[in-house]
């Protein structure tokens, strides 16, 4: 909601493919989130890098937190935010200079650096 009140970008939920370059790097994350100056990566899928990306973790795919950590940091996604499904912890990640560094730690609510809310769920 906040994406299409604000007119900030675009909002999509998996299973949506999301192709980061041309070769083998194509990930179904939980929400991606394009901004209004990124809208030509969308075609069917994502061909480019997002702007958010949340993984919502559930048993049997915590090894998302490294991999796909890694990957999305190496293509420059610009926040990630990691969602435990059992616990509602969620961890958020901003990229600054190369790297991600992590931001905050908390229970069922996230700050967006990005988009300078608070999102409770």
């Amino acid at each position: 909601m906040f994406a299409e009140e604000t007119k900030a970008g675009e909002v999509y939920t998996e299973p949506f493919d999301v192709y980061l370059d041309e070769h083998s790097n194509a990930v179904q994350p939980g929400i991606v989130f394009v901004s209004a100056a990124k809208l030509f990566i969308i075609d069917r899928y994502i061909h480019g890098v997002p702007d958010l990306i949340v993984e919502v973790l559930s048993h049997g795919n915590e090894d998302h937190r490294i991999r796909k950590k890694a990957l999305y940091e190496r293509f420059g996604v610009r926040e990630y935010w990691i969602v435990d499904a059992a616990t509602k912890d969620v961890t958020g990640y901003f990229h600054q200079d190369g790297k991600y560094t992590e931001t905050v730690t908390c229970v069922a609510k996230i700050t967006s650096r990005l988009l300078n809310n608070t999102f409770e769920f």
